[in-house]
């Protein structure tokens, strides 16, 4: 027992469970246990520097993970979230998707749910409109996963608008 005493302290066990935690952030989605990782990590280098009891490490630990938390998540959540690399390697808003073209994978109509192929990844759509199987549609709005579509309307020469 005293080789565990020896080389495993307060600061050490919150660095290994900080790590833990930013280990689990990989298989766990959401961007939550980051914070607690980060939480644990304070409560490490707080328990280095002072000598503190394990109510206060704790009262550290919950105080500077909801504080990171809250400062950092919403910051965080755009920068690992939504962002998608086009074809010339800009970075785009995925909400950023009203009047984006797309291809109808299969007929539906109004009341229906159908499904639509978008920048290569199918998605469940809903339309006004009879569409058919192949036809070209303009994304009009987004809902959760659910795109909102219609079919493509083209301008000829003299102004009259054809579908």
């Amino acid at each position: 027992m005293a080789l565990f005493d020896t080389y495993v302290s307060a600061e050490v066990v919150w660095l290994f469970l900080g790590l833990v935690l930013l280990m689990c952030e990989l298989f766990v989605p959401g961007l939550i246990l980051i914070f607690f990782g980060i939480g644990a990590w304070v409560v490490a280098g707080v328990v280095f520097l002072f000598d503190i009891s394990v109510n206060v490490q704790i009262v550290v630990f919950l105080f500077s993970s909801v504080l990171s938390l809250v400062i950092l998540r919403k910051y965080l959540k755009g920068y690992f979230y939504g962002l998608k690399k086009d074809s010339l390697g800009t970075e785009k808003d995925m909400d950023d998707i009203v009047g984006q073209k797309a291809t109808v994978l299969c007929d539906f109509g109004p009341g229906e749910q159908g499904k639509i192929l978008f920048r290569g990844t199918p998605w469940n759509a809903e339309s006004r409109e009879k569409l058919a199987k192949d036809a070209l549609v303009v994304i009009v709005a987004r809902e959760g996963l659910v795109m909102k579509v219609e079919t493509q309307r083209i301008t000829n020469d003299q102004g009259t608008i054809t579908k």
